[in-house]
Order: structure tokens, then C-alpha cells, then sequence
């Protein structure tokens, strides 16, 4: 399976199997262009580059090879463990958005505020 094939099998697919260390690492690259953050579950050292490449990188289980733990952000040993890095990474970009309709609220009554003082040195 070429590179071709992998971006086409993308855009429809979403488990993939038996792929090469370099095929992972684009297929990385490949989501990472078309939905943003992409994060990278492995263990063994063939899944490396992908880790390395993926905005987060987990190491999963125990007997993960050492350089996919020096590689990876994150180090879990159950799958329990992902669902709440899920959660949590939801609950913060959540928060991140609520904090900018916060910023952006402020930035306008300031910008209003700084307009009204301008109208009234004028006035």
C-alpha cells in the first residue's frame, strides 16, 4: 500500500492494519492536515515514527518497547486510562473556547468603552 493509497483509504476509513512505520508516520501527517490534532496509540518500536509525529503520543501497556516510551507524551497501562485522557482533553478544549468567547467580550466592551471616551474628549 503506497502512499496514494493511504490518503485515499483515509478520507473513508478509520481503522487501519498491517501498515509499515513509515506508513504510519504519514498517515499521521495526512490527518493532521485534513482533522487537526491527531493523537498516536502504540507500543511497539515499528509505531515510533507515528508517535513522534502525532501532536500526542501514548505509549500503551506495560511491555511497550523503550523507545516508544521515550517517544510518547503520555504512558498508560489500561484502556480505561484513554477514555479519561479523552474527557479530559475535551473538557479542556470546552474550556478553551469559553475562554475565548470570554476574551473576545471583553476585547469588544473595552473597544466600546475606549470609543465612548473618544466621543466624549470630541464632544
Amino acid at each position: 500500500m503506497g502512499a496514494w493509497d493511504i490518503g485515499q483509504q483515509a478520507t473513508y476509513v478509520s481503522i487501519f492494519a498491517r501498515l509499515l512505520p513509515s506508513q504510519k508516520g504519514l498517515l499521521v501527517r495526512l490527518l493532521q492536515r485534513t482533522n487537526g490534532i491527531v493523537a498516536m496509540v502504540g507500543d511497539g518500536a515499528n509505531d515510533t515514527v507515528a508517535l513522534k509525529a502525532a501532536d500526542v503520543g501514548i505509549a500503551f501497556g506495560g511491555n511497550a518497547s523503550p523507545i516508544a516510551r521515550r517517544v510518547s507524551q503520555i504512558f498508560i497501562n489500561d484502556l480505561a486510562d484513554l477514555v479519561t485522557i479523552v474527557q479530559g482533553a475535551r473538557r479542556i478544549r470546552q474550556s478553551l473556547n469559553g475562554l475565548a468567547e470570554i476574551r473576545a467580550i471583553v476585547l469588544i466592551s473595552t473597544l466600546l468603552g475606549l470609543y465612548a471616551w473618544l466621543l466624549k474628549m470630541i464632544w
